[in-house]
């Protein structure tokens, strides 16, 4: 049996936990100072082991990366590995509908690396690696993701059209998919690019870009009015609601749809409803990832999107499961339910390990009930207190000269003493 085989459960299973409760450092999740915050299900491995597996995990050949000063430098190397299993099987495991997105979604660490990006918009985080997500939009199941970096993303014409033409590779395209994208994206030469190779596209669009006609730039100023072109397949929509609204579409006709009834019954393109109808798959696949996302703090990136990525794995298999016809709808779990059983299911067996260390060798009954002496160690020697030790605002160093020979136990001279041969409910 290899390492990883007897690793991967417990640390995986305890990683995925950590989205399922919630708090504020690792430290916390091991600590049994206080009875109410006490999580037994973390006690399969000791902090100290827990934190040394997370020191030296790596998830490529450090031998191999090539150096900062070269040509083929990739600053995505730590992780480029993961992330090219983890595209090969969520394309492998489903097949996308017909209405798909692409959006951008932000990791949150808010350290240095040269894939930190800052967006305002976002509600959820503003600084950490900007990952580009081609996802479903009934489902929201994430098809593939590809992360933006300055050295990598050398572009022809521009940097999203281009994101759009990678994440919409040959094998999706000449399929009728009917891509959803917003202004960022959207653009004349992408929607003319993609009707070409068989993708229709329908998006909101900027002012500025080039290609729009006149009619289209200005401002519409009376409330449910519209103007509409036609350039072959590409049609484009200057629509006043709140406010201007401007949309490009080679899915969409110039038909109106009612919205309203009585006196408040007004005329819509029918673009309007298709795009906020295919819009927001990303947007769904990024909620169910912070319903139960650990965000476990790291000082490395690269950990950060690879635990990042574990998360994604586990909704995409639960969105697998949940459109699973041979299960019956009336027995399906939910997506907490489904993430409970995954982490029990990794952890398995380990649920019934000890962490090191000697025990006590007095029972319960005799610690309780017999008299018992403090006295010094022979030979000069060392133990830990067994009552204070572990507590995290002493020195984890600290050894005390006094024991108690009938337990066999390192105790300090007092208070630990009483407590360990007065509390029934006292656990070591």
């Amino acid at each position: 049996m290899e390492w990883w085989d007897i690793i991967q459960g417990p640390i995986v299973g305890l990683l995925l936990n950590m989205g399922l409760v919630h708090k504020p450092t690792i430290e916390s999740y091991f600590c049994e100072k206080y009875f109410s915050q006490h999580t037994p299900g973390f006690k399969i491995i000791s902090l100290d082991r827990f934190k040394l597996l997370l020191h030296f995990f790596h998830v490529s050949d450090f031998d191999k990366e090539a150096p900062r000063t070269s040509s083929s430098y990739d600053p995505l190397y730590k992780f480029r590995d993961v992330l090219t299993i983890v595209n090969e099987n969520f394309q492998k495991s489903y097949r996308l509908d017909q209405d798909i997105s692409i959006d951008d979604s932000i990791i949150g660490f808010k350290g240095r690396h040269v894939s930190i990006q800052y967006i305002k918009i976002k509600k959820h985080h503003q600084w950490g690696p900007k990952m580009y997500v081609l996802a479903e939009a009934k489902t929201g199941y994430s098809y593939r993701l590809m992360f933006h970096c300055k050295q990598s993303t050398k572009t022809t014409k521009v940097q999203p059209h281009d994101v759009c033409m990678q994440l919409l590779k040959a094998e999706n395209r000449s399929k009728n998919h009917h891509l959803g994208v917003d202004n960022y994206y959207t653009s004349v030469a992408l929607c003319e690019d993609l009707y070409q190779q068989g993708v229709y596209v329908t998006g909101t669009v900027r002012q500025n870009r080039v290609g729009l006609p006149v009619d289209i730039k200005q401002k519409i100023k009376q409330k449910g009015h519209f103007v509409c072109w036609r350039k072959g397949p590409l049609l484009a929509v200057n629509f006043h609601d709140r406010n201007c609204v401007r949309l490009l579409s080679t899915f969409c006709t110039a038909k109106t749809n009612s919205k309203g009834d009585g006196d408040r019954a007004r005329c819509v393109p029918s673009v309007v409803s298709h795009y906020n109808s295919v819009t927001g798959g990303v947007d769904t696949a990024h909620q169910l990832v912070q319903e139960y996302a650990a965000e476990v703090r790291m000082r490395k990136c690269w950990k950060k999107v690879v635990f990042h990525l574990l998360d994604r794995m586990v909704v995409n298999a639960y969105l697998l499961y949940k459109h699973n016809p041979s299960v019956p709808a009336a027995g399906k779990l939910s997506h907490h339910k489904f993430t409970v059983l995954t982490v029990e299911h990794l952890i398995g067996s380990y649920n019934s390990c000890q962490c090191p260390g000697r025990r006590s060798t007095c029972p319960v009954e005799a610690r309780l009930d017999q008299k018992h002496f403090i006295e010094y160690i022979p030979d000069g020697k060392r133990k830990k207190c067994v009552v204070c030790g572990d507590r995290p605002q002493t020195f984890s160093g600290t050894r005390v000269r006094t024991y108690c020979p009938d337990c066999n136990v390192g105790l300090c001279i007092g208070e630990c003493f009483r407590r360990y041969h007065t509390l029934n409910n006292y656990k070591m």
